[in-house]
């Protein structure tokens, strides 16, 4: 039987391959996970679908850099119909905004599957999901493949704040990122909003999320969307990067603003903080 172990010379002589950002500065690379979080009505799963085309065309990300990849999909929340209503609108947004066809309508880089009754906490579900990823990875062998979960309660029979279950669902998102070689992404919600002795809003960060503490140990990147005009259009969300474990440098706070009729994103404000001082740039002074 040969040894799992190394020595120290061992290690240190090893020399590990080459990971590369799938979204710059350590926001995503290569076998890592993303989590996006916010309350309903955030935008998230239209956040999802930005991500997925900016990644399977190779665009930007709000300034962010991507590597081009492919992009599967899986939506648990919506029908069929609502998915496919929302990404053609998305798709006719952005390209009246790029006038690129081939980046509106990348037809060999995204994939989309829409259930609404698939578990990835059981090995059913598991094993359906690696029926899908063995497709993927035959169709395209030496490309990067990031999968978006949406959302993660529906994704789920257990129950997200139980200890057992959370681990479960985590050790098989583990199995598929090592066996395929994939990165992950997976929407996810807030906790109920807690108040203090004193009447102010407790924020927690990363532990915003709903459910158990494991979630957040797990990730590598953790944002989260809040809605800016609740009481207006609806329309403004902050982007808040709440963990960013291999970040290369400190991640700006974002505004975004989102038009309606085309689906698209803009920065209209950015606020940048360090441990030695303070940068704030507006684009928009207007958050109403």
């Amino acid at each position: 039987m040969s040894r799992k172990y190394q020595s120290l010379s061992e290690l240190l002589s090893w020399r590990p391959p080459h990971i590369p950002d799938i979204i710059s500065n350590g926001v995503l690379s290569a076998g890592s996970r993303l989590v996006i979080f916010g309350d309903p009505k955030s935008w998230k799963s239209f956040e999802a679908l930005h991500l997925t085309f900016c990644l399977a065309s190779g665009l930007d990300w709000y300034g962010f850099k991507t590597s081009k990849c492919i992009v599967y999909s899986l939506q648990s929340e919506l029908t069929k119909y609502h998915s496919w209503q929302r990404t053609m609108q998305y798709c006719e947004g952005l390209l009246k905004s790029t006038g690129d066809r081939d980046k509106a309508y990348p037809s060999s880089s995204v994939y989309f599957r829409t259930d609404n009754y698939l578990h990835l906490d059981s090995s059913f579900g598991l094993n359906n999901v690696k029926n899908d990823l063995i497709a993927l990875r035959a169709a395209h062998p030496d490309e990067f493949i990031v999968l978006i979960l949406d959302p993660l309660y529906l994704l789920m029979g257990g129950r997200i704040s139980d200890e057992y279950d959370i681990k479960k669902f985590l050790v098989n998102m583990n199995i598929l990122t090592t066996e395929y070689n994939l990165s992950l992404i997976i929407l996810h919600h807030t906790r109920k909003s807690h108040i203090d002795a004193s009447g102010h809003l407790v924020k927690l960060g990363a532990e915003e999320a709903t459910g158990n503490r494991y979630l957040s140990n797990w990730c590598d990147t953790m944002i989260q969307l809040t809605l800016l005009n609740p009481y207006g259009a609806k329309n403004k969300v902050r982007m808040d990067f709440v963990l960013s474990r291999h970040a290369k440098d400190v991640l700006p706070r974002l505004d975004i603003r989102w038009d309606r009729k085309m689906l698209q994103p803009s920065v209209v404000g950015q606020e940048l903080h360090d441990s030695e001082d303070v940068t704030i740039r507006e684009y928009d002074e207007e958050v109403h």
